[in-house]
């Protein structure tokens, strides 16, 4: 059970979300915790570079252009031998 399973046990437990619910908070807080520890790595990497101004155009940028945008999603398998000839 991870911290996240804990904190949705927590909440049932206080009556704060129905147990049916369970799996949407629990994918819900997991999400939002990447959202979080993303947001603060751009604003770490930001400070270090003494660069926090750009870094958070840059979120405003990227963010939603990568929520609409998707992703590309290559094929499983690996190489197989033939990527590097």
């Amino acid at each position: 059970m991870d911290v996240f399973d804990r904190i949705t046990d927590w909440f049932i437990r206080n009556e704060v979300i129905p147990l049916e619910d369970k799996e949407l908070y629990t994918y819900g807080l997991k999400q939002g915790s990447l959202m979080v520890l993303n947001i603060g790595t751009i604003i770490i990497i930001g400070i270090i570079l003494k660069m926090i101004w750009q870094s958070i155009l840059l979120m405003f940028v990227y963010i939603p252009l990568r929520t609409y945008a998707g992703g590309y999603h290559a094929r499983t398998g690996g190489c197989q031998g033939s990527c590097h000839k």
